[in-house]
């Protein structure tokens, strides 16, 4: 309860202040793939389509079967879903499998998948997961499984006045819950916060329309609609009318009023079409005629602010042909037209050369070389079909995400989910807040549906790759408040219900059936850096170990508390017998997580807390890199 008490009063300040204002069905968790494109690329050995369907096959080459390993799948699961809840038996099940075929169902985004994220059975949120409306509206509700304190339901209710937290508050509790898609809410970040992006507070956004928006775009993806049509349906809805002011625009006797703003962001935002083909045709033509297409297009105003949902009035629509792209585009309503408009500016040169690449470089790789943008501006043509999903499928087991070159920098929201989830073991410790899983707003300033570039998205990776500002934020909470991930369980005497057991995630080594440091050590580093341990060198290993060990860094062991200060180096330590033998003693303890001592087990899981302390401290958590 306090817990949620910090976080109510978190928030009435952000309102305050102006940092963060100014029930479904479930699926079976059976994961569906959108219908398949007609992709003409080929696979490489090992890398075969999942069927016999020409269809199914990939529009990049496939990596071998062998770099298809349990270290493949969590690198994917790291970049496209927040590193996911799935357990270790389901990523080996995964690693297992051709690449086509595992890829086709990890990354989908249906409102349930169980592998990815089993349902828990402390409340109801599996079976209200088919929008992110549905789950606000669960945890507003008196509904006796809802876990939200009676306190702070009005958190999320939108049907009172007009508020600005309702949206983000069920964003970021969604993507920590175990039973809903985290997919699903990785890719609904990219499409809402960085490419077709409405921003609630300088838009007048209100929250009814920021999770309308939200739902019809993911709805459409989970549809398995080519991408063209998802546009469509971001281009003609209610938040974006809103957003940009033409619904206000009309035509009337024969004559346009209304401003050109979406006329142009959309070719620019939406397709990357900047107008190089014909930059005069594309201002005097394009981008006027496009501002017209949009007449006719009424947002009713309620109590709780705009409507969610667009109407069309054809008597306030330009009804005639209109040049656009070089195409007479056609309809009598700004619906009609932009169905027609989003097919052809799909195929237009321009965004067939520009899309991919921000796709691709928004979502996985700061980097890319020539050769690369040649690749994914080859695979994006080569489908009929423009499908998001499935050229994001293709992608994730192709040799471009899984080359040594690509290197993605996390943005703070996707660093801070990633290790949230990763973190969080049950749906309680998401409730209990354990974790503090706000705290991206109130320490780093980034908020969700509110980017901080406006309509042209939010902070990037490469922004927070250079700001020392994250750094340190980051550095701080590994330092002063180390505690937060350490955290064992509720006050012994308090008589509380929640206690930290890591078994619930690692399972006893199978040769001894104990937990030795080394053994914790390597499956913590595999679980929040995925690197296939490349990167946990003696270093790392020392600080690891000696946490797991002791709750001490390793300076404290080596100089028996006389200087736990010291640095040491790599080389310094691989030419002392002495550290040598204590690295080797201090990996082969034990950690004594099963220990039937509530204290000593309690110890053993806040020694793990410590640990990972440190490890989502270093760089390579702040980063993203094929092998």
């Amino acid at each position: 309860m306090m817990r949620w008490m910090l976080l109510g009063l978190i928030v009435s300040c952000l309102n305050a202040c102006g940092g963060g204002g100014g029930g479904g069905s479930s699926g079976t968790g059976t994961a569906t793939t959108p219908p398949a494109g007609t992709g003409t690329g080929s696979t490489q050995p090992g890398g075969t389509g999942t069927g016999s369907d020409p269809s199914d096959l990939s529009v990049f080459p496939v990596i071998s079967g062998n770099a298809w390993d349990a270290t493949a799948v969590r690198q994917v699961l790291r970049v496209f879903a927040f590193g996911s809840h799935a357990s270790d038996a389901q990523i080996q099940v995964w690693a297992d499998m051709e690449p086509l075929a595992a890829i086709r169902q990890i990354l989908v985004v249906t409102p349930n998948h169980d592998l990815l994220s089993p349902p828990d059975p402390l409340d109801d949120i599996a079976n209200r997961a088919e929008t992110l409306e549905s789950m606000r509206a669960y945890w507003a509700s008196d509904d006796p499984s809802n876990l939200i304190p009676p306190a702070f339901r009005d958190l999320f209710d939108d049907s009172l006045a007009p508020s600005f937290i309702a949206a983000e508050l069920s964003w970021a509790l969604a993507v920590t819950k175990y039973g809903v898609n985290p997919v699903r809410h990785r890719i609904g970040l990219y499409e809402t916060n960085y490419h077709m992006v409405v921003h609630q507070l300088f838009g007048n956004i209100h929250d009814r329309q920021m999770i309308g928006y939200y739902d019809a775009i993911m709805n459409a993806h989970a549809s398995g609609a080519n991408y063209e049509d998802v546009m469509t349906t971001a281009a003609i809805a209610a938040a974006i009318a809103t957003q940009y002011g033409h619904k206000e625009n009309v035509y009337l006797n024969g004559a346009f009023f209304g401003n050109e703003d979406f006329g142009r962001e959309y070719h620019q935002l939406f397709f990357g079409i900047l107008g190089n083909y014909d930059p005069v045709a594309h201002e005097e033509v394009t981008i006027k005629n496009t501002a017209q297409a949009l007449s006719g297009i009424r947002v009713p105003f309620t109590p709780a602010g705009f409507s969610a949902t667009a109407t069309f009035d054809s008597a306030l629509h330009n009804p005639n042909d209109l040049e656009i792209l070089g195409t007479f585009i056609t309809g009598s309503t700004a619906r009609q037209k932009f169905a027609d408009l989003s097919d052809t500016a799909i195929n237009h040169p321009e965004s067939l050369a520009n899309l991919p690449l921000m796709i691709i470089s928004e979502l996985a790789d700061d980097s890319l070389s020539l050769a690369e943008i040649d690749q994914l501006r080859t695979g994006w043509q080569a489908m009929t079909d423009k499908n998001l999903m499935r050229f994001l499928q293709d992608y994730a087991v192709s040799p471009l995400f899984h080359s040594p070159t690509r290197v993605k920098f996390f943005a703070t929201l996707e660093r801070h989910f990633l290790v949230q989830n990763l973190l969080l073991l049950n749906n309680l410790e998401s409730y209990l807040n354990i974790y503090d899983f706000f705290s991206y707003n109130t320490t780093q300033g980034v908020q969700v549906f509110k980017p901080v570039n406006n309509v042209f998205g939010g902070e990037r990776g490469r922004d927070a790759a250079v700001s020392s500002e994250i750094f340190r934020n980051i550095y701080n909470t590994s330092t002063e408040t180390w505690e937060l991930y350490a955290n064992a369980g509720d006050p012994l005497d308090a008589g509380g219900g929640w206690e930290k057991d890591w078994r619930l995630a690692l399972t006893a080594n199978p040769v001894s059936g104990n937990y030795e440091v080394e053994y914790v050590a390597e499956w913590l580093w595999q679980r929040f850096i995925s690197d296939g341990l490349d990167n946990f060198g003696t270093l790392e290993r020392a600080e690891v170990y000696s946490l797991l060990s002791s709750g001490h860094n390793f300076a404290f062991l080596a100089t028996a508390q006389a200087d736990p200060e010291r640095i040491y180096t790599r080389a310094e330590i691989a030419a002392d017998p002495l550290l040598q033998t204590l690295l080797a003693d201090l990996a082969g303890s034990l950690v004594l997580l099963a220990s039937s001592d509530v204290g000593t087990r309690r110890l053993a899981n806040a020694g793990v807390g410590q640990a990972i302390n440190f490890i989502v401290a270093t760089p390579y958590m702040m980063v993203a890199q094929g092998r």
